[in-house]
């Protein structure tokens, strides 16, 4: 905190001045959030610096010769790390990227047995988006808001009334050791779509993409249409970006975008709504695309 008359003229550049100062003295480097803050009056300058969660602990000062960690009190916000706290550091990633391993076998074995019960198989089309903190270690929300709460603050809509999440309207959200999820299915068509939400920023979500159309001499057409893929990433990160935001999270978040079973499956686009250029209808299978987006 300075009088505003002193840094008026170089109040630009203290961003560059603190990061300057944080790359010369921590090691491994921290890259934060930084903001200058005039006060009312406009006499002082206040120097906002935010952490992110680092996936490069621990991070040592002074020649690379000490290590603090944070004690929780406010007469001694940080304390000198010991070997144990080192240790400790160090194995909290191990942990939470086994964590993380957890959550997405859990979710997908949950999954498994939703459609089994339903004597639905998965044959193609199958799409999966997740997403997570990318050292989840603690507990972020309460686990009951995940039924309803959640969901409902985090919901986007786009183009053609689609939305997302999908199933908080069309399904009540069940219960889980740390979240929640929601299933549904359609048993005349055999369309699945599954979303799960856990206390700890994890975010699941699977869909049946494929639509079949059987022709007269019993052959099937499997296709998928475009359009709808680009609609649901869309309204997907924007929907998980207000999820972290009711979190209160703020660190790095690993995205994963998973497709499978595409080998016989062809991408159509949208027919051309009012007046606009139409795209061609047959973009191509998935092998054609594969070798597009290569070169």
């Amino acid at each position: 905190m300075r009088k505003r008359n002193s840094l008026a003229a170089y109040e630009e550049h203290i961003p560059e001045r603190v990061n300057n100062l944080i790359l010369g003295n921590v090691s491994p480097p921290l890259f934060p959030k930084i903001q200058v803050c005039p006060s009312a009056d406009g006499k002082l300058i206040f120097v906002v610096v935010r952490v992110h969660q680092s996936h490069t602990t621990p991070h040592a000062i002074r020649g690379n010769t000490q290590v603090y960690v944070r004690a929780d009190t406010s007469n001694e916000p940080e304390e000198l790390a010991d070997l144990e706290k080192l240790r400790w550091l160090i194995d909290r990633k191990a942990k939470s990227q086994e964590m993380k391993g957890f959550f997405v076998e859990r979710a997908d074995h949950r999954f498994r047995k939703l459609c089994s019960k339903q004597n639905i198989n998965l044959k193609r089309g199958d799409c999966i988006l997740m997403a997570c903190p990318v050292y989840p270690f603690e507990s972020l929300v309460d686990p009951t808001k995940l039924r309803q709460d959640i969901p409902e603050r985090i919901r986007s809509g786009g183009w053609g009334g689609a939305t997302f999440p999908r199933l908080v309207h069309r399904v009540n959200f069940e219960a889980a050791q740390d979240g929640a999820y929601g299933f549904f299915v359609n048993e005349n068509s055999g369309y699945v779509c599954y979303e799960e939400l856990n206390q700890c920023g994890f975010v699941y979500y699977r869909e049946d993409i494929v639509d079949t159309e059987r022709q007269q001499d019993g052959t099937e057409i499997h296709k998928a249409l475009l359009y709808r893929l680009m609609v649901l990433l869309d309204l997907g990160f924007e929907s998980i970006t207000k999820f972290y935001d009711a979190l209160g999270y703020w660190g790095m978040v690993e995205f994963r975008i998973v497709l499978r079973n595409l080998d016989d499956v062809g991408f159509i686009d949208l027919p051309a709504p009012r007046n606009y250029i139409k795209i061609d209808l047959i973009v191509g299978p998935p092998s054609e695309l594969s070798k597009r987006f290569a070169t």
